[in-house]
């Protein structure tokens, strides 16, 4: 479906069945409830322009503070934090299933399967914040952003060149 880079490797993700989404979206329900709550938080948090003019106008958005990245990063923690090892696992082997990992040169590259059923990850130098990027991408592009303000923001993936 797409390629994408996390650290410093291309991955290329494939598609989730119907069901296995349905599966997926509904063990992340509370994080994305979080995540709704998140974005209405930061569009409560506007500020009213200085000079007081054209009161129909969108206010401007405050800078990222320190106050502000907690504000969404404290709920979205506490929803990941309170799934079970299980639903963690499901959903993010679900994900991994889909991803492989591009080896080799440029010019004659290869794609190894990032999770095997039974096996495991089939690398072992992924950190925690490179798996959950990997997932956020396969989860985006299979569910989709969705929810007021896209609901599912990069956590650290970017598009392939």
């Amino acid at each position: 479906m797409a390629e994408f880079v996390v650290g410093s490797h291309t991955y290329r993700s494939g598609k989730l069945d119907g069901m296995t989404q349905f599966h997926v979206l509904r063990r992340l329900t509370p994080v994305v409830a979080a995540l709704v709550e998140a974005r209405q938080s930061l569009v409560q948090a506007k500020v009213a322009p200085a000079d007081g003019s054209d009161e129909g106008a969108e206010a401007p958005k405050p800078e990222a503070s320190t106050d502000t990245l907690a504000a969404i990063a404290i709920p979205i923690a506490k929803a990941v934090g309170a799934m079970s090892d299980e639903d963690s696992e499901y959903v993010l082997n679900k994900c991994f299933a889909v991803v492989s990992r591009r080896q080799g040169s440029e010019a004659q590259p290869t794609w190894s399967l990032l999770y095997r059923k039974g096996a495991g990850l089939m690398f072992n130098d992924l950190s925690a914040l490179e798996m959950l990027a990997i997932a956020q991408q396969v989860i985006q592009e299979n569910i989709g952003p969705f929810g007021p303000g896209n609901a599912f923001t990069s956590i650290g993936g970017r598009a392939a060149a």
